[in-house]
């Protein structure tokens, strides 16, 4: 807690500020969500996983079901009844998909304002990865844990009208969309704190040690990160605004990346409009590229590493010096500026 309370004071804020803070359940109770509230902590992302103690105990997780609806009524006694996010994993051990409609089904009666889904991830020299090289661990097939995902955006975005605004994220209403995951999509700047949090901060993207060890060596030693890489390329561009249900603005690729790099963009994207993966939409500001949902963004990344090698190619027939490293000149040829900065 004196930590936390260390770090917040140092870092500058305004009224705008959304500071996320990841909690477990059964780790804290209705008077330390009250400290938290009073050291600036706006708003919880709660590590629920599951809502099977079977499917959690198969995970190693401590928490317990009970845990759970402990930790949700103590956000709401604490201050936070309008501002946390319950996180769900998809394709977990031993989940199967009744469970996995129940547990929507759950989620959906008790109206969270923001709900979080992801596809489990296995990395290397994790828990996980060891159990599933020793055979231990059981996962459901890849067709199965799609269709969870497209179960999750049909159960919540449209049985129980969540605002599916990001390939993981639904709110209640769109006024509770957390701040800092649609700075992430925009590219805006953010900072993370903590084991292998990840920053973007004057245009470099770098992420914070994940062993606990070599992370108490890296603070001690106060060492600048040493892995940072460019966060403004068009691949970025790609994956990070074709997340949104608002999609990617032809008008800012244009300007970012020149009027040849979005004439090659449209053309790449025209099969899979007419396959029914993307469309495209006016908004206010002009045309959007987007992903279909569900069946755009479930095969996302395929579809925008499908772009990518065709504009590339289209690149190598036609070099523009432009494509990747400038701007082409135009009436307003400014980089798209990211005006919003959230803590996470």
């Amino acid at each position: 807690m004196d930590q936390l309370e260390r770090l917040l004071k140092a870092l500058p804020r305004t009224a705008m500020t959304e500071v996320t803070l990841e909690m477990d359940p059964g780790t804290f109770d209705q008077s330390r969500v009250r400290q938290y509230r009073e050291l600036g902590v706006t708003r919880a992302s709660v590590g629920v996983q599951a809502l099977s103690d079977e499917v959690l105990a198969a995970c190693g997780r401590s928490h317990t079901t009970s845990d759970i609806e402990k930790a949700i009524d103590a956000l709401h006694r604490g201050g936070f009844g309008e501002a946390y996010s319950l996180d769900l994993i998809c394709g977990l051990p031993n989940l199967t998909m009744p469970a996995w409609r129940r547990t929507l089904a759950t989620i959906g009666s008790w109206q969270p304002p923001h709900v979080s889904i992801y596809d489990l991830s296995i990395e290397s020299g994790t828990r996980f990865a060891q159990w599933l090289q020793q055979g231990r661990l059981m996962l459901p097939p890849e067709d199965t844990a799609a269709d969870m995902l497209r179960e999750a955006m049909v159960t919540l975005g449209t049985h129980y009208g969540y605002d599916h605004y990001e390939v993981s994220n639904y709110a209640r209403q769109p006024s509770l969309r957390s701040r800092h995951n649609q700075v992430y999509w925009q590219g805006g700047e953010y900072w993370g704190f903590g084991l292998s949090a990840s920053s973007y901060v004057h245009g470099k993207r770098f992420d914070r040690p994940r062993p606990f060890a070599d992370y108490i060596a890296w603070v001690h030693e106060g060492c600048l990160p040493s892995d940072e890489t460019p966060g403004d390329t068009l691949d970025e561009w790609l994956m990070l605004r074709l997340r949104t249900r608002e999609g990617l603005s032809m008008m800012a690729i244009e300007q970012r990346f020149g009027s040849t790099c979005r004439q090659r963009l449209q053309r790449a994207a025209e099969r899979f409009i007419q396959s029914g993966h993307m469309s495209y939409t006016n908004e206010a500001e002009g045309i959007h590229l987007r992903a279909t949902d569900p069946d755009g963004w479930l095969i996302l990344s395929h579809v925008v590493l499908e772009l990518i090698v065709a504009i590339e190619r289209a690149q190598d027939d036609h070099p523009s010096p432009s494509l990747y490293s400038g701007v082409e000149p135009t009436t307003d040829s400014r980089p798209v500026d990211p005006t919003a900065q959230a803590v996470a």
